[in-house]
């Protein structure tokens, strides 16, 4: 997609995730197949509130005990506390971002490198001729 229709979803989402955060909900599997363009005026809308997209993960607690969780969600647009079931608003935020590199390079994140230092992912020279901002958006 190009940047300015990624920055209008991006513009049209956000107060979406505002409405839901604010009332305590966490959506945990935002990813492009869950916006879909409404036909009456192809404003995004995010769906898929429901989804049991489910499987367990082990984590270990700080005095060695091994406990499970359920996690929720598509594994190439979650953070990755998520996988462990430390979910929050961030998480949306983050599988949101991912949404969004992968509009505009069309690579998923496990196609993408991590610079080690930060543990940021390194998408930009997959973004072709977009503005440094928003390339800064993105870190």
């Amino acid at each position: 997609m190009t940047e300015s229709r990624v920055k209008k979803l991006l513009l049209d989402l956000l107060p979406t995730l505002e409405h839901i955060h604010e009332r305590g909900i966490i959506h945990r599997d935002i990813k492009p197949e869950n916006i879909i363009l409404r036909s009456r005026d192809l404003q995004p809308v995010l769906i898929d509130f429901g989804a049991v997209k489910a499987t367990l993960a082990t984590a270990m607690t700080a005095q060695g005990d091994v406990t499970c969780s359920v996690v929720i969600g598509t594994p190439t647009f979650m953070p990755s506390e998520q996988t462990i079931g430390q979910v929050g608003f961030a998480s949306d935020l983050y599988s949101l971002g991912l949404t969004a590199i992968f509009l505009l390079t069309g690579k998923i994140s496990s196609e993408l490198d991590t610079d080690p230092q930060p543990g940021e992912l390194t998408w930009q020279r997959y973004a072709g001729n977009f503005s440094p901002r928003i390339c800064r958006v993105f870190r």
